[in-house]
């Protein structure tokens, strides 16, 4: 088969795996799988984030394909969303960008160092962003050659891996990023949301009302909300309880 009929029916594969899939465990990693298949990668990246600007509050919203997770962990510990050129790069174009030039860009020596040794000094991002937040797609690849190659391939790719992450399951980037709750506080939100009072939530769990109250206004400062109807409808919309 000529390579460049190959090259088109595997990126119309993945396109189609991403329109009919969830974000469940097995379809995401199979994404990846196949996404590798036709770009080479030795290493990835799947950033989500429910906010307009992508902050790395839990290592749970970075999906990773054979990078360290030393490196997501320092990312987050550091704050190096603060100083990442590529992250600033890619904010601000509709386009995917090289790592290589946006070296001249860095101003944390420290940041520059860690992803050339966790990473490589090659590789290609792109940001994708809607209404229910954005995902950002990162590649490390061997060379810059290979960036510039395979480029025009993640920006067709990039939008349906997007849209694949705004649908139910493990890897939704509204429930990735969310705040976390303890069991008892979702349990407590849950009776909330069917219209029980606090003594009945107390009654129903075999706890004092006081300490439904306790579990309430965690929930509250957690969830940044003032009472029980917002709280309900943003841990619905985060995918924290069901509804």
């Amino acid at each position: 088969m000529d390579a460049n009929k190959k090259t088109l029916l595997q990126l119309m594969d993945i396109t189609q795996l991403c329109i009919t899939s969830n974000s469940d465990n097995d379809n995401t990693h199979k994404v990846l799988d196949r996404l590798h298949d036709v770009i080479p990668f030795s290493s990835a990246m799947l950033s989500l984030d429910h906010r307009d600007a992508f902050t790395l509050t839990s290592s749970a919203q970075v999906l990773r394909k054979n990078t360290p997770l030393s490196w997501v962990e320092a990312y987050q510990h550091l704050e190096y969303w603060h100083v990442d050129p590529v992250l600033q790069r890619i904010q601000q174009v509709n386009q995917a960008v090289s790592w290589r030039d946006c070296e001249p860009l860095a101003q944390c020596d420290n940041f520059s160092k860690g992803y050339k040794k966790h990473l490589g000094r090659d590789g290609i991002s792109i940001q994708v962003s809607g209404d229910s937040g954005l995902s950002i797609v990162s590649l490390a690849l061997e060379s810059e050659k290979k960036t510039i190659r395979f480029t025009p391939y993640l920006e067709y790719l990039a939008p349906h891996i997007h849209e694949m992450f705004g649908r139910t399951g493990s890897f939704n980037r509204q429930a990735k990023s969310a705040p976390k709750l303890t069991e008892r506080e979702k349990e407590v939100l849950a009776w909330a949301k069917e219209g029980k009072s606090n003594w009945e939530i107390a009654t129903i769990l075999t706890l004092s009302e006081r300490t439904v109250k306790f579990h309430l206004s965690h929930v509250f400062r957690k969830l940044n909300v003032v009472n029980r109807s917002q709280a309900v409808a943003k841990a619905i919309s985060l995918g924290i309880i069901e509804l």
